[in-house]
């Protein structure tokens, strides 16, 4: 089952990708631990569930913006019946480093092979960001649990 997270983990967050009010996107890196994982059997496919703690580093962030950012975000994926993966949604609640608190939310699919996100809401500077996308590549499998992973703004 974790070997199906990481597949999954890799193909649906895309934390922190947002445009900062009167900035272009900017691209990140993020690193995830899964904390847990469920997997509730179908008979013509299945759902699994996964939450996981992130670090992101927005080393790229516009002035104002924190230069890393953590997150616990969770993910509903619906599995073919050969628990291979189909699509599913996310969301990762935050609060950074100043107090300032975001939600986010996005959808993912495998054979449009995308991500995408928007910030749900938020206060601070994150009241003014808007909706993004970005192509995702894992950098590291560090084990079946932690991950390193990529997002490229699409402009």
């Amino acid at each position: 089952m974790k070997r199906v997270f990481a597949i999954l983990t890799v193909i649906a967050l895309s934390p922190g990708m947002s445009l900062a009010e009167g900035h272009d996107l900017f691209s990140n890196k993020f690193f995830s631990t899964i904390t847990s994982e469920e997997m509730m059997e179908g008979k013509t496919g299945h759902i699994h569930h996964a939450t996981n703690d992130s670090l992101w580093d927005w080393t790229d962030a516009p002035d104002g913006w924190p230069k890393a950012n953590s997150a616990k975000c969770h993910l509903s994926n619906v599995l073919s019946d050969e628990k291979k993966p189909l699509f599913g949604v996310w969301f990762c609640e935050s609060i950074d480093p100043d107090g300032d608190v975001s939600l986010w939310s996005g959808s993912w699919n495998v054979a449009e092979k995308s991500s995408t996100g928007h910030l749900v809401g938020g206060t601070g500077k994150y009241a003014n960001a808007g909706p993004r996308k970005c192509n995702l590549k894992t950098l590291v499998r560090i084990s079946d649990t932690q991950k390193l992973h990529e997002c490229v703004a699409i402009k």
